[in-house]
């Protein structure tokens, strides 16, 4: 729990500091051995491919850090966007 809570407290920072939204809201669930983290704001959104082509070209320590929580707990980010509205979502196998 405490990389999600990380990987969350960089991704909010973030979206702050870049998209600037004027509503985020977070969700997390435990769905079938899967927790899953859904954060949906109304900011400038990205699709994966934008962050895919952030994360490869910059050596910003934030996306480095979120690389790096994700793979210590396995998990996996998905970004993308409505017309009006961005999403990311993060799932992760919790372990028996």
């Amino acid at each position: 729990m405490t990389q999600y809570f990380y990987i969350t407290s960089e991704l909010i920072t973030n979206l702050i500091k870049h998209n600037y939204p004027s509503n985020i809201e977070m969700n997390l669930n435990l769905e079938a051995g899967v927790l899953i983290l859904k954060i949906q704001h109304n900011g400038i959104a990205l699709a994966q491919r934008d962050f895919n082509n952030l994360s490869k070209d910059s050596d910003s320590l934030g996306l480095v850090n979120i690389r790096y929580r994700l793979e210590v707990i396995n998990g996996k980010i998905t970004f993308y966007r409505s017309k009006t509205l961005g999403f990311i979502e993060i799932h992760t196998k919790l372990n028996n």
